[in-house]
């Protein structure tokens, strides 16, 4: 079988149009994973503020909740090891605090 000029460009063609696609294709599943996960880290961060905003609450009922809602936050799968670190230190400070006081620590 011979190839003519104009097949071997078209096949070339095709193969630099199917590659390109390919990597199209890759880095749109990159960046939506990246966007997703920003989007995530940047939720956990508003229940974090939340969170402390709560936890020096007079109503012990609002502090019940916000240790609840932390210690449930650094179970979630997008937060890093750091910002896990950081709610726990904030859950340990929070517990160790008495309200309307310095920590006894």
């Amino acid at each position: 079988m011979t190839w003519s000029a104009d097949s071997v460009v078209t096949l070339i063609a095709a193969v630099i149009a199917a590659s390109a696609a390919v990597v199209a294709a890759v880095m749109s599943s990159i960046n939506t994973r990246r966007a997703t996960r920003n989007a995530d880290r940047q939720e956990w961060w508003r229940r974090l503020s939340w969170v402390m905003d709560n936890a020096v609450s007079d109503n012990s009922m609002r502090v019940r909740l916000a240790l609840t809602t932390i210690a449930s936050m650094v179970e979630a799968p997008w937060a890093a090891d750091e910002d896990n670190a950081l709610a726990l230190a904030v859950a340990s400070t929070i517990v160790r605090t008495p309200r309307g006081g310095e920590s006894r620590v």
